[in-house]
């Protein structure tokens, strides 16, 4: 779970809903309702903090929000 007030627009996130869990972007935040909007690609959809989980920073992750892979020679 991610604390809602350490969320802010164009983080990126796991949204569970129903038992999917989908990658997306922040794009808005309701503070009256504390409710979080979650574009997962194709549209918005709004959740709450306890639905939303960081996404992890692995190798495949990085490379999908265009981080580059720069092999060096001595390691």
């Amino acid at each position: 779970m991610i604390k809602f007030q350490d969320l802010k627009n164009g983080d990126y996130v796991l949204a569970t809903q129903d038992g999917t869990v989908w990658p997306g972007e922040v794009t808005n935040l309701n503070r009256d309702e504390k409710e979080i909007c979650v574009d997962n690609g194709v549209q918005g959809f709004w959740f709450k903090a306890d639905q939303l989980s960081m996404l992890p920073l692995t190798e495949d992750e990085l490379m999908k929000l265009n981080f580059e892979k720069e092999e060096m020679p001595d390691g």
